[in-house]
């Protein structure tokens, strides 16, 4: 008989979510198309799919990011990426001179939500555990089958997690978004997108 652990032991020693800890952390007025365009694909997660990410559609480094590659439909049915996300890298704010974006290597789209979550925008929430203990639910409520919160909490156990974590927005988050809808709408590009004023710190 399987051992189930008491859900308020299970909830005080919950799982975390693991950042890379060589990521190059990019401040909001460095960020260009590669942040815009993602905080625009996270708005529409939040309202249409429970903050779930759709894996498929993030550029994700099968290096820095391995679990959340694997969680990958397109890559359990054999088909892979010719290069690593990491290898397209970041397309930050044009350089002032000649007007082009900075790119910044050896990064992902990955490394791009944990910026936006570093400046208050989104919300990153584990899976939680079940009323009764057994299971821990994605961001939709159904029970994942695996791991179990009966087990040890472990790095392998966050990693298999992580890809199944909730994302959502701050009041600020809010904010931007509504202000990058708005922008999108007018005819704006990603590229040329800037922080509201009122958002600014």
């Amino acid at each position: 008989m399987r051992f189930i652990r008491p859900v308020e032991e299970i909830l005080a020693d919950g799982p975390e979510w693991q950042d890379r800890p060589d990521r190059e952390h990019i401040a909001p007025d460095r960020w260009g198309k590669s942040h815009w365009a993602l905080l625009s694909l996270i708005d529409e997660r939040v309202v249409r799919w429970h903050g779930l990410i759709d894996w498929d559609h993030v550029q994700v480094s099968r290096k820095h990011w391995p679990m959340i590659y694997a969680a990958r439909r397109r890559t359990q049915y054999g088909f892979t990426e010719s290069k690593d996300g990491a290898e397209y890298g970041l397309r930050l704010k044009p350089d002032s001179e000649n007007d082009r974006p900075v790119l910044l290597a050896d990064h992902c789209e990955v490394d791009a939500l944990m910026d936006l979550v570093d400046a208050d925008l989104v919300t990153l929430q584990m899976p939680k555990v079940s009323a009764s203990g057994q299971s821990y639910l994605r961001p939709d409520g159904h029970a994942l089958s695996d791991p179990s919160p009966s087990d040890m909490i472990t790095g392998h156990t966050e990693w298999l997690l992580m890809p199944w974590a909730k994302f959502g927005f701050t009041e600020l988050g809010w904010t931007v978004a509504a202000a990058l809808r708005r922008h999108k709408g007018d005819g704006g590009v990603y590229a040329r997108f800037e922080m509201p004023m009122e958002a600014q710190k």
